[in-house]
């Protein structure tokens, strides 16, 4: 988290895990709240802490239920409201109360709505809550050939919005049928869909191995954070790493090995461990934080952390040998993270304009980037180019409005 100090330049207060819709100044300048991640022995949890401008730290809420957002001071500084999950892994942003310095929290809203992730706001008066109220809504589509056509294959509410994985044949992808984040894998129609994540437990992530058989995911449990693995039926369900801060499961193009990224002191790397359990190896120095091997099974495309300019890129890696291979020219901001085209010669990112995306591609070389979907409505939330060229897309919108809440304290 970086401070901007009148005429010295940019000062840096703290170094952390932080939420990143940003910090609140407090009324009189004095401290900065912000949303804090914490994942250590402790399990994965959410807090707040206040900052004074030395960077000093005093915890305000040390484990909240759910996962944290954005957050604002009131007027007169007697308090904050932020947006935060109910519980972990749980889809919908609600809007709470948190008092300063009491720490006692209060819920606001109570519904199936989202509050508080792309906008909120305070009036002067501190009377009144301004935020944006969404409904999330999206489905599998699948699109073929030239890609200029794409069909919808499920009839869910939030299908593939956090996650999509797809072979020639199967779909893996998030759902949020039963309340929480699950995983679940369907056919190339949307019918026959299974449940593969286990019941009860929050889910995140999901990958399916390249000849459709296993499936692998993150599960938190008891504040833990694993990977664990079944096959594209839900049975045979187990856990494979022990990490208790392992996340981002994907397999090698083999099948023979999940890699995933390991969190320990506030740092990511990128790790391997063979499908059928052993010792997990570190594949790579650099710090990794996501991952996404080639359909030839030869490089790695990862986000990595550059130390020199303190920035998160693009990168490819060798999956042999973890060796840095070169740096991509794509914006995590405006572009995403990107992944291969099938025949490994271009990557393939989104673009979203007017609320509506289409996928570009690039050559892994370098060079200028072409547009090759036209599609004229919905945003891709997430998606997949599977080794024979089919498209599968997370595909939607999201409705928005605008609303004032009073009373709430």
């Amino acid at each position: 988290m970086m401070l901007a100090a009148e005429r010295a330049g940019d000062s840096k207060i703290a170094v952390d895990w932080f939420e990143t819709h940003g910090p609140s100044w407090s009324p009189d300048g004095k401290l900065i709240a912000v949303g804090k991640l914490s994942l250590n022995k402790s399990g994965y949890y959410n807090g707040i802490s206040l900052y004074d401008l030395t960077g000093k730290e005093s915890v305000l809420v040390e484990r909240l239920a759910g996962e944290v957002a954005r957050l604002i001071w009131l007027t007169d500084g007697s308090g904050l409201v932020y947006s935060a999950t109910p519980a972990v892994g749980v889809e919908g942003n609600q809007l709470w109360f948190v008092s300063y310095p009491g720490a006692e929290v209060s819920r606001i809203t109570n519904d199936l709505n989202w509050y508080g992730k792309l906008s909120l706001g305070i009036t002067a008066d501190g009377s009144a809550i301004i935020t944006i109220q969404q409904v999330p809504h999206s489905n599998l589509w699948l699109a073929t050939g030239r890609y200029q056509d794409a069909r919808q294959i499920t009839q869910g509410e939030i299908d593939g919005f956090n996650a999509v994985d797809a072979t020639s044949d199967r779909i893996l992808f998030s759902s949020g049928s039963t309340g929480s984040n699950a995983v679940a894998v369907t056919d190339m129609k949307g019918s026959s869909i299974t449940t593969v994540s286990p019941q009860g437990q929050l889910t995140e992530g999901g990958a399916i191995s390249r000849d459709g058989r296993y499936v692998a995911f993150d599960v938190l449990k008891g504040g833990d954070i694993n990977i664990w693995i079944a096959e594209s039926n839900g049975s045979n369900l187990r856990q494979l790493t022990t990490g208790n801060a392992d996340l981002g499961a994907t397999f090698s193009a083999d099948g023979r090995f999940v890699y995933y990224q390991h969190w320990s002191e506030g740092k990511v790397h990128l790790f391997r461990i063979p499908f059928a359990g052993g010792r997990p190896v570190q594949v790579s120095d650099v710090q990794v934080n996501n991952a996404s091997v080639s359909h030839g099974g030869d490089r790695i495309l990862v986000k990595y952390y550059d130390e020199k300019t303190s920035q998160w890129k693009v990168g490819i890696i060798s999956a042999a040998d973890g060796k840095f291979l070169q740096t991509v020219d794509i914006s995590l901001t405006t572009q995403g993270f990107p992944m291969f085209s099938p025949d490994d010669k271009s990557l393939v990112y989104g673009e979203t304009h007017n609320s509506v995306t289409n996928l570009w591609k690039k050559p892994v070389t370098g060079g200028e980037g072409t547009q090759f979907t036209h599609f004229p409505s919905e945003q891709i939330f997430n998606s997949v180019l599977t080794p024979d060229g089919k498209l599968v897309m997370g595909r939607g919108h999201v409705q928005s409005d605008a609303i004032l809440i009073r009373n709430f304290r």
